[in-house]
């Protein structure tokens, strides 16, 4: 269609624009869109009806007791596939509208099933009329807005002489002691989206992932800017957070949580550009994080958390207070088991900036504070809640951690002393890693529920707007995690919701062991239908006796059912179960359940 053509098609919506037309555009994006000639670009996010319905994913993924690699690999496989099945028709659209100069850029998403595209008005119209369209979101100005790295202050210079010894905001939140039962995060990757990251540091370089054999440099680094190929800092705020997360150069500065982990890092936060442009690039970021390598099936290159020190306040330019421009992209992520921690934000009472400032459950955003030194009183500029985004249940932050004169590594192998919410997120991120380092299987929900159960009260008895449940504490995090994992734990996991007659359900099975000891247990996987056992057993009750650290995650148990052609129709659109237990006596030590429906 001829660019004019087009236009003259679309005349009548610049007046105003018809319910027919505008159904699928958001309200802030028609307040933008209204005074606009048809000609004048702008950069949308555009979001198709069909989604992939994350929270029923996870919570069959639970019920399951799925590992980490088959979580990962059936969520992104989800939404990959759901994208290449659906986008074609729209992106065949764009495709046309860029052929006559409507759409100058587009950019398409997996983690959310969608496109960035920049566009004229009469472009962006044509697309809302589209079916597959479910809505269309501003994406921001054309201005450069605020600045979102959230601002780090300069404390105590690094000028005085100091004694080799962990960094005290460590030790006030405990993590010591789970250094001392043999967990420093070697088996965790971690990530932050910031400034960018001294990859030559000697705090950090070896064991930037990226140094490892096979590892590509894309899955260790992600400029979405310049598409650089080795980190490096834009300035010294991300090469400061990564050093509290895991910093360590084994010469007497350790400033690490996590010493032992392997990072990756991007850098889009304040790079030069609009705000339209930052908001892509951080989406894009946030997708990089749940796939760096680009293989569902592999999990060692995906980090167990994202630490954020950034968060946008830019009610002018597109992000107002409760934007939801990023939470798409972040529960997607979560749900392919990253663990994504955000900082509070340094302005005080004004409170959360976006994303942090959301209210979607009890962990989400999962919020962060910034203590004292000392971690016994709030810092003055920490923002304070209650979060905007709800009516109840909004208290701000969730937890809190050191924030105040936090010394880390810096630009070009020195350190220096910082403040601000965004010293205080890496602390935490840091404390996900160890966690995840002691049972890799937990759960992202989990782990942040660990950190505010165990959170040493500080304030207003309970959860309060100050610090949240209070100063994270490793160590009876770490007794309690220890308390809750399984001596041996068993998962059985399958993909097919439905199975139709005459074809064959699967069920992988693995069977997990974590103790320092051989456990003598009882195994069974029997088949239950419509909640009731059926007294039929694909493995029947067996005495084992599990030798310590024992998995077969690398080769699961598959165990087959083969539906019949003729099944009766009693047996249709009704629960058929696969459930695995480990039984130690009479107790029930972990149990396991892949619940599947057969249809015509």
């Amino acid at each position: 269609m001829p660019r004019l053509t087009l236009l003259a098609a679309l005349l009548v919506t610049s007046v105003c624009l018809p319910a027919q037309t505008t159904s699928s555009i958001e309200p802030a994006l028609q307040g933008v869109l209204e005074p606009m000639r048809l000609e004048q670009p702008t950069t949308v996010f555009v979001y198709l009806r069909d989604q992939v319905p994350l929270g029923e994913l996870v919570a069959r993924l639970d019920a399951m007791q799925a590992t980490r690699q088959f979580r990962h690999e059936l969520v992104v496989r989800s939404l990959r596939e759901l994208a290449e099945r659906t986008q074609p028709p729209v992106a065949a659209a764009i495709a046309e509208l860029r052929s006559i100069g409507e759409v100058t850029e587009v950019v398409p998403f997996w983690i959310f099933n969608g496109f960035a595209v920049r566009g004229s008005k009469a472009a962006i119209l044509r697309l809302a009329e589209l079916p597959q369209v479910g809505r269309i979101a501003w994406a921001g100005s054309d201005e450069p807005g605020t600045e979102d790295a959230i601002g780090a202050e300069p404390a105590v210079g690094d000028d005085f002489v100091r004694m080799p010894a962990p960094e005290s905001g460590l030790l006030e939140c405990r993590a010591d002691y789970v250094w001392a039962q043999g967990y420093t995060g070697s088996n965790a990757v971690v990530a932050n989206i910031d400034t960018g990251v001294d990859g030559n540091h000697p705090a950090l370089s070896s064991r930037w992932r990226g140094r490892l054999s096979g590892v590509p440099a894309i899955a260790a680094w992600f400029d979405p800017i310049a598409n650089t190929t080795t980190p490096t800092g834009r300035s010294d705020h991300g090469t400061h957070t990564m050093g509290t997360i895991c910093g360590d150069d084994g010469a007497g500065n350790q400033i690490g949580m996590a010493p032992g982990a392997r990072w990756i890092a991007s850098n889009p936060i304040d790079a030069s550009g609009t705000r339209a442009q930052k908001n892509v690039w951080y989406n894009r970021a946030i997708q990089w994080t749940a796939d760096p390598d680009g293989d569902p099936a592999t999990v060692d290159d995906v980090p167990d958390v994202c630490s954020n020190s950034w968060g946008v306040r830019d009610p002018n330019n597109g992000v107002g207070p409760c934007s939801t421009v990023f939470h798409a992209s972040i529960d997607a992520a979560e749900a392919s088991t990253v663990v994504y921690v955000f900082a509070a934000g340094n302005e005080g009472a004004t409170g959360p900036r976006v994303p942090a400032d959301r209210v979607a459950s009890p962990t989400n955003t999962f919020t962060v504070g910034a203590l004292d030194v000392g971690s016994t009183a709030i810092a003055s500029f920490s923002s304070r809640g209650p979060s905007t985004c709800a009516t109840t249940n909004n208290v701000k932050p969730e937890v809190s951690a050191r924030g105040v004169s936090v010394r880390s590594s810096i630009r070009g192998g020195g350190y220096a002393s910082l403040s601000g919410t965004s010293m205080a997120t890496p602390h935490v991120a840091g404390a996900v890693a160890l966690l995840r380092d002691v049972w890799p299987e937990l759960t992202v929900v989990r782990a942040k529920e660990l950190l505010m159960e165990t959170a040493d009260d500080l304030g207003t008895v309970g959860e309060d707007n100050t610090f949240g449940w209070g100063r994270i504490d490793l160590q009876r995090a770490y007794n309690q995690l220890i308390g809750e994992r399984p001596p041996v734990a068993i998962a059985v996991m399958g993909t097919q919701e439905t199975v139709q007659r005459g074809q064959t359900a699967w069920a992988h099975v693995v069977v997990s062991g974590y103790s320092a000891v051989t456990e003598r247990i009882v195994v069974s996987v029997e088949l239950y239908f419509d909640n009731q056992p059926t007294g039929i057993y694909f493995v029947p009750p067996v005495v084992l006796d599990w030798p310590a650290g024992l998995t077969n995650r690398s080769q699961p148990l598959q165990l087959p059912i083969s539906l019949s052609a003729t099944l009766g129709s009693e047996f249709l659109n009704r629960p058929v179960e696969y459930r695995g237990i480990v039984r130690q006596g009479n107790d029930v030590i972990s149990e396991a359940r892949y619940v599947f429906t057969i249809v015509p």
